[in-house]
């Protein structure tokens, strides 16, 4: 009986600790995607905005930047 009521023991303790490295792996890969899909989001957002801001230069056939703009070689 003695020996039954160790192993129960052993076999709960260590069923218990794989159910909480579980939820710890479950947490972490939640948190991770929910980052992901927050960039997501904020890589559309820049998207639309950059495509937006460059609908006014539709109608400019050249632009003009200075010469030591061009060749500035720190930029």
């Amino acid at each position: 009986m003695i020996i039954a009521v160790g192993v129960l023991v052993i076999l709960t303790a260590s069923i218990s600790t794989l159910l909480r490295d579980t939820l710890k792996v479950t947490a972490a890969t939640y948190e991770i995607t929910d980052a992901q899909e927050n960039l997501r989001i904020a890589q559309e957002y820049i998207n639309r905005d950059l495509m937006n801001a460059g609908d006014g230069l539709k109608s400019i056939s050249t632009i003009r930047v200075p010469q030591a703009f061009v060749t500035n070689s720190s930029l």
